[in-house]
């Protein structure tokens, strides 16, 4: 039995090509066997010498035509690539730049506290190397936690107000005044009177 020949090398006893000036295309492979991506020194691409005009096509395999092609990726049926998930950090990021501008409203309390939820996670994943945008995640928790103080200042803020004697005395007389208008007119006046006086 035979072995297999490579069907690319050019046969040593069979036609030679032609470079199209009359002169053969190559000097075909040495006699040791070397191919054209072997390391004996010549071929295209030869790591240990002289290779048409001295420059090599890459490989530094055995045998034959070279060692790996287009690069190192994986093989077939090797496991993927693993990239980064910065969705986490983004979000928080997002999350907290509308909770500080929701700040004043209790929906931007409820999106600081989501934000910093999504921040922390987005900073261990930034430190497990499975992010790469741990700054933004950062960033995140603190418009979050801004955002959370911010709402809480404002309901105090409402909330002292409503048990005031001036919120008391507007909250009354806008219940009595109804769906009139020049009524609640008026008891906007009164109290521009008594917050003002």
């Amino acid at each position: 039995m035979t072995a297999p020949q490579d069907p690319f090398r050019p046969d040593p006893g069979g036609p030679q090509p032609s470079d199209g000036r009359g002169g053969p295309a190559h000097d075909g492979p040495p006699a040791g066997g070397q191919g054209y991506g072997g390391q004996g020194g010549q071929g295209y691409g030869a790591s240990g010498g002289q290779a048409y005009g001295g420059q090599g096509y890459g490989g530094s395999g055995g045998p034959g035509y070279g060692g790996p092609a287009y690069g190192g990726g994986p093989a077939y049926g090797g496991p993927p690539a693993r990239g980064t998930s910065n969705g986490m950090g983004t979000a928080a990021l997002v999350l907290g730049v509308l909770a500080l501008l929701g700040g004043l409203f209790v929906i931007g309390g409820l999106l600081g506290l989501v934000a910093i939820v999504l921040g922390v996670l987005g900073r261990r994943k930034a430190k497990r190397g499975e992010a790469t945008n741990g700054g933004m995640a950062l960033a995140g928790i603190v418009l979050g936690v801004v955002g959370v103080l911010l709402s809480v200042v404002a309901i105090a803020g409402v909330a002292s107000f409503l048990g005031s004697e001036e919120g008391t005395n507007l909250t009354q007389c806008l219940q009595s005044a109804g769906n009139d208008p020049a009524a609640q007119e008026e008891c906007r006046q009164q109290f521009e009177d008594q917050v003002g006086g």
